[in-house]
């Protein structure tokens, strides 16, 4: 997954710095590998040590520099598809002959099929050491868009076309699997106007915080629609895509088995073949409460787990394919190591939840995260953010729909694999941490 976001207006207008930003550091969330943004014809990246917005944009020339603008286009990048650098970092600018910039595209998603889509679509064009994201820039942009019912992956894409000054938005769905009965949304992305401008995101936490005065929309799927100016949006052209499919193509057993690297790709596959003797597992349960082990009792210690929520209790090495997990009294962690803290606790209270305990799991509690892997509450100065629309929890087959007061209206079923990018966010600073204990609980 990647992070989109931008802003744009028919005519120059002040540019908002602040809400910019605020934007990209949001995305963050779903990026990690580079950045970069777009402003009226001019680029700027950030990799390395600027690979997160974050860190970007305070040094950024284009940004410090901007006064005004129509187009800005902001992108956090969470590779699937080619190398980490520059040059395949996003915005992806094409230009023509004379220099001047034609086209430039942000994408979220992932693209299994796009050597055969170049090879239909533009077999005269080099595309060693590009990404699927930059192959799909070049079909857009010589031969149009039909090869949007015909890739095979997620996607959301925005353009922004200046041989004829418009703006595309297109956000695709499809089936998860070739057995799936229901196409599901690829990729999220919301949209609101402000003064004159058409601001979209990823997150919809972020635009709905930000422009609160605002009605924020959610785009529909499997249509092309151009921005035609405020509160306008037209449809260019509807797709059909029930013959593709959001997965990867599925791989032979024996290459499954034999190939490491993808087993955490398909770990329900390992599962099934791996699931007796020393290497005996079990699956995560979620009462949409507390965290269950096989027994149905509170999961409590530091465990083993898959990326899909498979426990390894026998392993007593960290595997590169597993993720070090901490859960106390049910609830899970946001770093194995609170485990000890919280449990040394709990024997010096013999085993008593006190205020101070309650506090500290409250703490270290690792929160449920929506789809778009934007934690449940977040805090925002003052501000405590309640969880809309449809909610995920990590490891756990389970999900929740809330309505805008962040009331729980329905529960239902929803695998959510991606939990491991989002547990990695967070550090284990003790001193810190006691040091915001201390203060909590003296009211502070």
């Amino acid at each position: 997954m990647c992070g989109i976001f931008g802003m744009i207006s028919k005519k120059t207008r002040p540019f908002n710095k602040r809400a910019f930003c605020t934007m990209g550091a949001r995305n963050d969330s779903r990026g990690g590998d580079s950045c970069g943004v777009f402003i009226d014809g001019q680029v700027e990246y950030g990799v390395d040590e600027q690979k997160m917005f974050i860190s970007f944009f305070r040094d950024s020339i284009l940004l410090n520099s901007t006064k005004e603008c129509r187009v800005a286009l902001g992108h956090c990048r969470k590779a699937s598809v080619g190398k980490v650098s520059v040059e395949t970092a996003q915005p992806v600018v094409l230009k023509n002959e004379q220099g001047q910039v034609d086209f430039v595209l942000i994408h979220n998603g992932t693209i299994y099929n796009y050597k055969d889509l170049a090879k239909k679509y533009i077999p005269d064009v080099n595309i060693d050491g590009l990404t699927d994201s930059q192959v799909m820039a070049r079909i857009f942009y010589y031969k149009g868009y039909d090869a949007l019912d015909e890739y095979n992956g997620g996607s959301v894409f925005v353009i922004h076309d200046y041989r004829i000054n418009r703006t595309l938005v297109f956000k695709g769905a499809s089936k998860k699997y070739k057995y799936s009965k229901e196409v599901e949304e690829e990729r999220p992305l919301y949209y609101c106007w402000h003064n004159g401008r058409f601001v979209f995101s990823s997150i919809f936490e972020t635009l709905y915080a930000f422009y609160y005065e605002e009605k924020v929309y959610n785009f529909p799927c499997n249509k092309l629609v151009a921005i035609k100016g405020e509160h306008k949006v037209k449809l260019i052209k509807a797709y059909d895509r029930e013959n593709v499919t959001q997965s990867k193509p599925s791989f032979s057993t024996y290459s499954t088995v034999n190939n490491p690297k993808i087993w955490d790709e398909y770990d329900d596959y390992y599962y099934g073949c791996y699931s007796s003797g020393v290497n005996k597992t079990y699956k995560v349960k979620y009462d949409g409460i507390n965290y269950l082990d096989k027994k149905g009792e509170l999961m409590h210690g530091v465990f083993q787990v898959s990326s899909f929520g498979y426990v390894y209790p026998n392993k007593t090495v960290k595997e590169t394919w597993l993720e070090e997990v901490g859960f106390f009294r049910g609830k899970m962690l946001k770093h194995p190591n609170a485990f000890k803290l919280l449990n040394d606790m709990y024997q010096k209270a013999n085993k008593v939840v006190t205020n101070e305990i309650d506090v500290l799991t409250n703490m270290m509690d690792f929160n449920p995260y929506s789809d778009d892997c934007v934690q449940y509450y977040w805090y925002d100065g003052d501000t405590l953010m309640i969880p809309q629309g449809e909610w995920k929890w990590p490891m756990a087959d389970y999900s929740a729909v809330f309505n805008k007061e962040g009331i729980m209206m329905q529960v239902g079923t929803a695998s959510y694999g991606g939990w491991t990018k989002d547990y990695h966010m967070y550090t284990y600073e003790e001193d810190k941490i006691l040091e915001t204990l201390k203060k909590l609980c003296e009211g502070e």
